[in-house]
């Protein structure tokens, strides 16, 4: 009895100590976690955006511009709040950006989805434009293609 009693107490000694180190590591590993979520939340995401403006409030510091929403499949207005020392390429001062004008946007959304920008360029006409005019050339019919191809064959 004495044996089995002294074999038991040896094997609780010999296993203790693993078992604390897995739990001393548990409980590392949770932390360092909780510390990432931390630094995400804290820590804005930067991102860019582009479009048509169609609202500036100079006194509110705000500026519209319309962008395709994805998941509504249509366009949309969307403000942000143009930060004091935001960096205005194209004109000198918000005032000058007006409706119609295009815009490239960098921002940043904060903690409470607010969006700030501190970055943006006026664009003297919209970048897809020649891709417009494009689509609107006449390309000539599919028959005179697979003709010409046939043609040429023989």
């Amino acid at each position: 009895m004495k044996g089995i009693l002294l074999f038991t107490l040896l094997v609780l000694l010999t296993f203790a100590p693993f078992a604390s180190a897995q739990e001393d590591l548990m409980t590392i590993q949770e932390e360092a976690v909780t510390e990432e979520t931390e630094e995400l939340e804290e820590e804005p995401e930067d991102k860019a955006a582009y479009g048509e403006v169609s609202a500036v409030d100079e006194d509110a510091r705000t500026i519209t511009i319309l962008q395709f929403d994805y998941e509504l499949e249509e366009e949309v207005g969307v403000t942000y709040v143009v930060e004091d020392d935001a960096e205005i390429e194209g004109v000198e001062t918000l005032g000058e950006i007006h409706e119609g004008d295009w815009v490239d946007i960098e921002y940043e959304v904060n903690k409470d989805d607010e969006k700030k920008t501190d970055f943006i360029a006026v664009e003297a006409e919209p970048l897809f434009e020649e891709d417009e005019e494009e689509d609107e050339e006449d390309l000539g019919q599919p028959e005179d293609i697979i003709g010409t191809e046939a043609k040429t064959s023989e």
